[in-house]
């Protein structure tokens, strides 16, 4: 037969179920009182339901504190009699990590000198790391992962594979020639890398580089290129972009120029889609299309607002000459019966069109979407 024994509880976990156990009795209080209103008033009142709720929490982290006391408690000592293997400043930071998730400060060393930054985590939990990343590394399943206590791997490979010949069944069999071996040695380094140049080295060596044709006249130094701000009285002004050296003048021996002209496209606003002609009653054109968005236009959750005015322009044309113009303020518009006698009295020619374009803040009337009055 075997015996089991109850350890007597601690004070922490006496305290723990305790706790519990009083807020398990106030939620059931609350709870029926809860239930008793429903049953009279067929609704709970919000106070007495946000009670109810507020209760609830506190059991719930009652129960998990009590779990945690319970679950050290069954925890199996890691040495006999009592003690830990493990050296008690690193278990103690350990412990701290796994438990209460507290940050500790992060140091490189090596594991041989003992004030060279002390160890991550334990051998066993770095032995679950390994597996893990042999388990999700396709690499690291495909290679077979060493550990060597010398500075450099050696592995004997086969050059050229062994002797071999056909005989008879009941022929001698003469001693071949062996394989042929060769020894591969992987020296384990750090990769590292502590340039000694500055930016005024760097600019002279690349001066001397691109006067040989080796490399480029520009170089980006940075991980994003910084953007470019104009002004809107700018747009359409042929500038001339000048770049020098940090701190030397903009101007002299190794300053390069180039002449650019913004035209400031991207904040154009697009043609209106979906452009549609139907014909009135007495005789005129009711005019539709659809505003784009150029900006967070494709969007999953609800419609796009358009960054640019909801103002719109309507040109009549003949060809390239235009016949009217005027302003509307929303997707649609009317092109009379009488405006359109009066801008063709000998009737609608072949290419006759209607152009509607949108006006965007600091840039003007953008792109135009036509249709055909025929």
């Amino acid at each position: 037969m075997k015996e089991i024994k109850q350890a007597p509880a601690t004070p922490e976990a006496r305290a723990a179920m305790h706790e519990m156990m009083a807020a398990f009795e106030a939620f059931k209080g609350a709870n029926d009182a809860r239930l008793d209103e429903i049953e009279r008033k067929a609704s709970a009142d919000t106070l007495l339901e946000e009670k109810v709720a507020r209760i609830d929490q506190a059991v719930a982290g009652a129960q998990a504190r009590l779990d945690r006391i319970v679950s050290e408690g069954r925890r199996p000592e890691l040495a006999p009699g009592g003690g830990s293997a493990v050296q008690p400043e690193v278990k103690a930071a350990f412990d701290g990590y796994m438990r209460a998730g507290a940050m500790l400060e992060v140091k490189a060393g090596l594991s041989t000198a003992p004030t060279s930054g002390g160890y991550v985590v334990p051998e066993q939990t770095e032995r679950a790391i390994e597996r893990r990343l042999m388990a999700g590394s396709p690499m690291r399943e495909i290679a077979t992962v060493r550990t060597v206590a010398a500075g450099v791997f050696r592995k004997p490979v086969s050059i050229a594979g062994v002797g071999s010949g056909w005989v008879a069944e009941t022929a001698a069999r003469p001693q071949t020639d062996p394989a042929t071996l060769a020894l591969l040695e992987f020296p384990s380094a750090d990769l590292y890398a502590c340039p000694a140049a500055t930016g005024d080295s760097l600019s002279r060596s690349l001066s001397r580089a691109a006067a040989d044709g080796e490399v480029s006249l520009v170089v980006v130094l940075e991980a994003q290129m910084p953007r470019v701000e104009l002004a809107g009285g700018e747009r359409g002004l042929p500038l001339i972009w000048r770049a020098a050296p940090a701190g030397a003048p903009a101007g002299g021996a190794g300053v390069s120029e180039v002449a650019w002209t913004a035209t400031g496209v991207h904040g154009r606003p697009w043609s209106p889609a979906h452009l549609k002609l139907k014909a009135r009653a007495e005789g005129g054109l009711n005019l539709s299309w659809i505003a784009r968005s150029r900006i967070d236009g494709d969007r999953w959750d609800g419609e796009a607002v358009s960054v640019d005015p909801m103002r719109f322009r309507v040109r009549v044309l003949d060809g390239e000459a235009v016949v009217r113009t005027w302003e509307v303020d929303g997707v649609s518009a009317v092109y009379p019966a009488n405006e359109r006698t009066a801008d063709f009295p000998d009737g609608v020619p072949e290419g006759a069109r209607l152009a509607v374009a949108q006006r965007g803040e600091g840039y003007g009337w953008g792109a135009e979407a036509s249709i055909g009055l025929i």
